[in-house]
């Protein structure tokens, strides 16, 4: 078995599915689309020489909900 982990916003999550799923990575024995997912809060201070992005509104940001 092989664990991918992944930080991004909700609204991704069936793309991503999407895309994983159609190179066969999401398949266990009879079940395709196989994807467990959690939301979590999250905070980071960027540090010198980093571009944080933020999909919401294409700027820098510190807190943020994924």
């Amino acid at each position: 078995m092989l664990k991918l982990k992944f930080y991004l916003s909700e609204e991704f999550i069936v793309q991503l599915r999407n895309k994983l799923n159609e190179i066969g990575v999401l398949t266990e024995g009879k079940y395709d689309n196989v994807i467990y997912y959690t939301i979590v809060n999250g905070y980071w201070r960027p540090l010198e020489g980093s571009t944080p992005f933020d999909w919401r509104n294409r700027e820098n940001f510190f807190l943020y909900r994924m």
